[in-house]
């Protein structure tokens, strides 16, 4: 079984002319809306996945849940544990034509490791290894423009999200930021979920005044992410209204 979208169903024929039949399989061929499609059909017939990512906007591709959303949920989604894709396959004739954006887009997922340590703040040798893992993932931050750096982006996403299996949880890479970003998705629909975590990063860098806003700002030019056209696009006050709210949630909640 196939699963696809309207925007990428045309690598289905490239994709199975490289790789065997999707009979015994559930292949997801898409982005990360179709990655997490495939994890529920894979899981109701009980059968292995297989994703082949059109795009490297975020890090669903290999995590061992889903994200359920619906006017019961709140803000925030609530995620589902599933069975972890069988193979994530790194395919570059597909990257390769991807918008630049939507590949830049995933280091979001890294960068925001800096801000999850500003809402959890590690507390034992465990948490505080996961993190110094994650610093030497920032410090390699670099823009998607061939396939080595696709594929080095892929591999990092790939590994944060082993790191989270092991630990089982993602509060080392995932903080305020994401919470930001899933509240200021009703407000656009022409940005991505990971466009949106970096605002949320830039918001408590901001907010916190860390010392690593200037890194944020330098990694932001490199990846050539127009974050003031962002806020015009959403509304500075609503942004920041949206994040002094989630801070305020946070210190709510760890009180």
């Amino acid at each position: 079984m196939i699963i696809t979208s309207p925007k990428t169903h045309h690598f289905i024929k490239e994709v199975m002319l490289e790789y065997s039949s999707a009979k015994n399989e559930v292949w997801a061929i898409g982005g990360a809306q179709v990655a997490e499609e495939g994890k529920i059909v894979a899981q109701h017939l009980n059968k292995d996945l297989i994703v082949v990512p059109t795009n490297l906007s975020c890090d669903a591709f290999w995590a061992d849940s889903y994200a359920v959303r619906s006017k019961d949920t709140g803000p925030y989604p609530l995620y589902s544990k599933c069975k972890s894709p069988k193979k994530v396959i790194f395919f570059p004739y597909v990257l390769n034509r991807c918008q630049a954006r939507l590949l830049n887009c995933g280091w979001a997922e890294i960068l925001s490791s800096i801000t999850a340590n500003i809402t959890w703040k590690p507390s034992n040798n465990i948490q505080l290894g996961a993190q110094k893992r994650m610093r030497k993932m920032v410090e390699k931050c670099r823009p998607v423009v061939d396939v080595n750096s696709a594929r080095l982006l892929f591999d990092l996403l790939a590994e944060e999200i082993s790191i989270g299996i092991r630990l089982g949880s993602s509060n080392f890479e995932e903080g305020m930021e994401h919470k930001i970003a899933y509240r200021l998705e009703r407000y656009t629909s022409g940005l991505c979920h990971s466009e949106l975590v970096f605002i949320g990063i830039n918001e408590i860098l901001n907010i916190y005044n860390s010392p690593y806003l200037n890194l944020f700002e330098d990694f932001l030019r490199d990846l050539k992410v127009n974050l003031a056209e962002m806020y015009e696009h959403i509304g500075f006050k609503k942004i920041h209204k949206v994040s002094k709210l989630v801070v305020k949630e946070q210190r709510m909640n760890i009180q």
